[in-house]
């Protein structure tokens, strides 16, 4: 299914085709989740990510199990991970 996944612009290269600046339609599977499309764009693994789907966001938590529907904007944002 094709989703919209939107970055910031430093992170655009990792977006398929010939992006949009910061944005581009993607194709995922069925059952992906915020998570697997991180995965599948191999975004880097120095930072957790902020994600937003049609604008709500979804908490860290749920970014394994919630389930991406074909058509929406999935956006990502780096949030650089803090030692604790």
């Amino acid at each position: 299914m094709k989703i919209t996944v939107h970055t910031v612009e430093w992170l655009g290269h990792h977006l398929p085709g010939k992006p949009s600046g910061h944005e581009a339609d993607v194709e995922v599977a069925e059952d992906a989740t915020p998570e697997d499309v991180i995965a599948q764009l191999a975004l880097p693994n120095d930072y957790h990510y902020l994600v937003e789907i049609n604008g709500t966001p979804v908490p860290h938590a749920e970014h394994r199990t919630h389930t991406l529907e074909a058509g929406q904007v999935l956006k990502i944002l780096p949030e650089p991970k803090v030692a604790r």
